[in-house]
Parts: structure tokens; C-alpha cells; sequence
């Protein structure tokens, strides 16, 4: 032990200490104020599945414009780059060796016109000496043949006026069908080789093909739709796509599918399709699609019916599984597994775990977690395109379609 001398000093700076502690009562812990969250109903709605692809657009037809005589390019009647009317003139050849031609031939005409005229005066005279046996057989044969020899002639100079005719035509080269021209390949003044010169091409811009490709698989969903009498058909058993340009929002134009190619590509495992889409003038006389531009295509698939839809913010990821928090009745979280379906306008759809009147935490899942309480603020759905429901502003909405009569 100790000498007194030393406890004494010690006891002075101990008792206070423990005074203190015994004088400190426990607190009692505070309860954490109720984080706040925007929750909002899943919007209903009707839609129909789909599939996305890529696709190139194409003129319905093509022309390369060549001439059908040879000769030396006199006019060029077009400016690069414009439409041009149906039968409108393009190219001028020098016309003036076929104007000769044309001459020729009907001077030789002419010249065989007078042996048919002289050759049948001379056979109705034969005509009648015959009979009276002023000319024997062979003199009358001789007739006979005169003329009918003079007759084959004529008619032969006659086709060589035909011909001759066309190829002066010929030497004016039209639009053979309305559209957008080229390039001029050739300048004035060059010789052209008849059916071999390329001048220009023309093609077709109202309508206008889109050509795309369906993967095998697809293609068999398809297929069974069609059986079951389930896929989004018009009234004349085509069916229709939507189509948007790199540059636009969603898919505002719509097209016609009218042709599925009869055989599956064995390297690419897919099919090609083509559909077809008005182009007409809308403004400043320019047209929206041109032959071999990009475009998005959406195949609408199935028809239309209800669903439940959800910002793609309000979705979670558990373990592989997709979840949504929702706040119960006493304002608590709760978490439930969903299955999720394709965006529609910015909104993904909720196939399973997830019934109308839910309150879905749309902003705030961050800070949250079954069982927590917090305070439920409303707001409202919006999607990618920011706006409310989730729809692009220049983005027209799918008309449901007739199902196709069994």
C-alpha cells in the first residue's frame, strides 16, 4: 500500500471524477426525420410491341439515260440536281445528218412510188391484150412480176422513212419518268455512242422504298402472329411500319410494307424487306427522304392493348433482378420484383409485379430502403424525352391497326 501521504492528493482528483459519471443519465437516442421522395402512379396506357431496325432508303426506279443514235452532243436543256417532268427535254444531239437521212429515204420513196405507178399502168394494159392473145404467157407473167417487184420496193423505202424518222427523234433525249436528275456525265460537244454513253440518271422520289433486314428469329415471331390473326395488319393484309430519319425525334413517318424477299440469306441468317413511304414537297419545293439515307424502323408487333408504364429512373437492379420501390399506406418503403418490357415514348413498361394505384418512387431511390419511412411527395411521370408521360413533342403516336380477318 501506499503512504497516506500519497492517497490523499490521489482521492482529491478521483472523487470529482466519479461524481461526474454517476450524476450522467442516459439520453435517450432521437428518431431521424423521414426522408423526402417524389413518388407518382405508373401511367396506363395502350401499346403494341415492336421491333427496331436500321434501313436505307431507295428510289422506286432508276434510270440511266443513253442515247439511241450516235452523234455529236448539241444541247444540254436541265441544270444538274432538279426534278424534270415526265417526257421533258434533256439532251439535243445534232440532228442535221439524220434530217439528210430522212431526205434519202423519202426520195426513194418517191422514186419507187413512180416504178409502182408505171409498172401497174403496164399490167392493166397486159390485162387486156391478154385475153385477146395479143401477148403470150410470158409477157403477161413479166407484168405480174414488175409490179409485184416494184410493190416490195416501195415498201421497203417506206420502212426506211420509218426508221428514219425515229432516229431523228432520238436525237432528243427526255426524261423517260419523273424525278430527280443527276449529274450530267457528258458535256456539249462531245461525240455519243448510241447505247453505250451514259448522259445521266434519274430516279423516282415520291414514293420512296425503305429496304431493311429481319433476323431469322423475328421473322418465325412474325410468321406466328400471322397465323394467330395477332399482328398489326390494315385492312388489305399490309402491314405498317414507322420510320425516322438520324436527325429526328421518334418515328413520324409512316410506310407500307409491300414486299418480303422469298428466301432467308444463309450468311446473315436474315431477310429482306422493303416497304414503301409517300414523299411528297413540303416546303421550299425540297422533299424530307432522298435515296440512300439512314433511317430508324420501328415494326409495330402484335396488337395494342394496356399497359403500365414507369420511368427508367424509377428502376432498380437486386441481385440480376429488377426491382421498384413503392411507398405503402403508412408511408413506408417497400420493394417489389417487376418484369420489364420495351420503352414506349420514353416510358418503360412494366409486364409483371407493379398494379395501378401503386405510388412509385420516381426521385430519391437513392437514399431509401425497405422498411424506411419517408414523406411522399407527388409528382409526375416523365420519360427520356422529358416530357409529361414520357411522349416526344414531334413524335406522332401509333394508330392501332385493324387485326387481320381470319
Amino acid at each position: 500500500m501506499l503512504p497516506a501521504r500519497f492517497l490523499s492528493p490521489l482521492w482529491v482528483l478521483v472523487v470529482p471524477i466519479l461524481v461526474m459519471l454517476g450524476c450522467e443519465r442516459p439520453q435517450s437516442k432521437a428518431k431521424p426525420e423521414p426522408v423526402t421522395v417524389v413518388v407518382s402512379a405508373p401511367v396506363q396506357r395502350e401499346v403494341a410491341d415492336y421491333i427496331d431496325l436500321t434501313g436505307r432508303t431507295d428510289a422506286v426506279k432508276s434510270v440511266d439515260l443513253r442515247a439511241r443514235v450516235s452523234g455529236y452532243l448539241d444541247k444540254i436543256n436541265f441544270k444538274d440536281g432538279e426534278e424534270v417532268k415526265l417526257n421533258q427535254l434533256l439532251f439535243e444531239i445534232d440532228r442535221r445528218p439524220y434530217e439528210v437521212r430522212l431526205k434519202i429515204a423519202q426520195a426513194s420513196v418517191a422514186n419507187l412510188e413512180a416504178r409502182v405507178a408505171r409498172a401497174k399502168a403496164d399490167m392493166d394494159r397486159a390485162a387486156q391484150l391478154f385475153p385477146k392473145q395479143a401477148i403470150s404467157k410470158a409477157e403477161y407473167d413479166q407484168f405480174v412480176a414488175a409490179l409485184a417487184e416494184a410493190t416490195a420496193g416501195l415498201q421497203g423505202a417506206q420502212a426506211q422513212v420509218e426508221q428514219a424518222n425515229l432516229d431523228l427523234g432520238f436525237t432528243e433525249i427526255t426524261a423517260p419518268i419523273a424525278g430527280k436528275i443527276g449529274r450530267r456525265q457528258i458535256d456539249a460537244g462531245n461525240l455519243v455512242t448510241a447505247d453505250s454513253t451514259l448522259l445521266a440518271n434519274v430516279v423516282t422520289m415520291d414514293p420512296i422504298y425503305v429496304y431493311f433486314n429481319v433476323d431469322e428469329h423475328t421473322m418465325l415471331e412474325i410468321q406466328k402472329f400471322l397465323r394467330e390473326a395477332k399482328f398489326a395488319l390494315k385492312s388489305d393484309n399490309q402491314a405498317e411500319i414507322l420510320v425516322g430519319l438520324a436527325n429526328e425525334e421518334g418515328y413520324p413517318h409512316r410506310g407500307m410494307v409491300d414486299f418480303v424477299n422469298n428466301r432467308v440469306d444463309p450468311s446473315t441468317g436474315t431477310i429482306r424487306v422493303r416497304a414503301t413511304l409517300d414523299n411528297p414537297i413540303v416546303a421550299n419545293d425540297r422533299r424530307i427522304f432522298s435515296p440512300g439515307l439512314f433511317v430508324r424502323v420501328r415494326v409495330p408487333i402484335g396488337l395494342p392493348h394496356k399497359a403500365l408504364l414507369v420511368t427508367d429512373r424509377a428502376l432498380s437492379t437486386d441481385q440480376g433482378q429488377k426491382v421498384l420501390y413503392l411507398v405503402n399506406a403508412k408511408n413506408e418503403v417497400e420493394q417489389t420484383d417487376v418484369t420489364v418490357g420495351l420503352v414506349q415514348d420514353g416510358l418503360r413498361v412494366i409486364e409483371q409485379g407493379l398494379k395501378p394505384d401503386d405510388r412509385v418512387i420516381i426521385n430519391g431511390i437513392q437514399r431509401v430502403r425497405p422498411g424506411v419511412a419517408v414523406d411522399p411527395k407527388e409528382g409526375q411521370m416523365r420519360g427520356e424525352a422529358g416530357q409529361p408521360g414520357g411522349k416526344a413533342p414531334d413524335a406522332k403516336p401509333l394508330v392501332p391497326a385493324e387485326p387481320a380477318s381470319k
